[in-house]
């Protein structure tokens, strides 16, 4: 009786006190100690707080967040939702309903504030996917944008969310340009650039350097853009891998505008803690422009300046090169 009257009291502990006294008594139930790809320490099933040796949980790491120097990566990114706000003061918006990016300048002819906006990229009321110049573009529903400075020109990540892409536009020079996902293709594939799966992406963070991307996509997922590589690569994180910045404010402007500086540790890989991420492999190399596998030979369109060009190996550019040679051999033979 004594026995079953302690079991009775070690069920009715609360789950927090079950938890606890898991953690005093050191009892990881499968846990295994992963190196990531950034080079950084954690177990797979709840990193290195005493709090998480549960097997199989999956929920967020707060008590470990924002350690600088612990983890191989931390990054500071500017989080906003459908408007952010550029560093010539500029406003820019998303219109979901019309799949359009707005601009409105900090002041007008009239006015010393923000009093008109036009229409600066996608076609009014048109649903679609189109790079190009902003003009010609087409979104399908983005809900939400990432404002980031290429020097002094303004650059604008846009989660063109019906289209489960993220793109990318250019204030210099008005280019549109799909930078990780496939257009109308979902899911969680993590991978490099058009290779890459996203589903319904929502909203955008981007560090002042332009080389990390964080989009929450599939409803609650955290998505890793590096965009130091050429092309950009994805990878899933763990939930809480992306947290406000301590002793950081959200930044309002205008009554509605909301800015939030959010500490983000891009090596904390959901497929390092044992969830399921799809994951695509490299198994044929384009040789060429990557949308036709093929040279492209147009004097102001050459492959020299596509920054998305796959190398194809040495001694195959040289047999491609030598292709019109042949032809214009076999030509005057014949």
């Amino acid at each position: 009786m004594q026995l079953w009257s302690r079991i009775e009291r070690f069920m009715a502990l609360s789950w927090a006190r079950a938890v606890l006294l898991v953690s005093i008594l050191q009892v990881p139930a499968n846990c295994q100690v992963v190196k990531t790809s950034g080079g950084g320490y954690f177990h797979t099933v709840g990193f290195e707080s005493q709090y998480y040796p549960i097997g199989g949980y999956r929920g967020t790491r707060v008590l470990e967040h924002n350690q600088t120097g612990r983890y191989a990566s931390y990054v500071e990114v500017s989080w906003s939702q459908a408007a952010a706000i550029d560093g010539l003061g500029q406003i820019w918006m998303v219109d979901k309903q019309y799949h359009q990016v707005i601009l409105v300048a900090p002041r007008s002819q009239y006015f010393d504030w923000p009093s008109y906006y036009y229409d600066y990229a996608g076609q009014r009321g048109t649903p679609g996917h189109r790079d190009g110049s902003r003009k010609l573009a087409l979104f399908d529903s983005p809900m939400g944008l990432a404002v980031g400075n290429d020097g002094t020109k303004p650059v604008i990540f846009v989660a063109d969310t019906n289209n489960h892409v993220i793109r990318r536009l250019e204030f210099a020079s008005g280019r549109t340009t799909t930078i990780v996902g496939r257009p109308k293709r979902e899911g969680l594939v993590d991978g490099k650039g058009l290779e890459s799966r996203f589903k319904f992406p929502m909203s955008l963070g981007v560090d002042i350097a332009l080389e990390s991307l964080f989009v929450l996509d599939n409803g609650k997922k955290l998505r890793y853009v590096d965009m130091r590589t050429t092309p950009p690569t994805v990878f899933t994180l763990v939930g809480g891998a992306c947290r406000m910045a301590l002793g950081t404010e959200s930044v309002i402007r205008y009554g509605t505008i909301i800015a939030r500086t959010v500490a983000c540790h891009p090596d904390w890989l959901a497929t390092a803690a044992g969830e399921e991420v799809g994951i695509t492999e490299e198994d044929v190399k384009c040789m060429g422009h990557i949308s036709t596998c093929a040279p492209r030979v147009f004097p102001a369109l050459g492959d020299k300046h596509s920054k998305y060009l796959v190398q194809p190996p040495e001694e195959l550019l040289a047999k491609v090169l030598e292709i019109p040679r042949i032809m214009a051999a076999m030509k005057s033979k014949g």
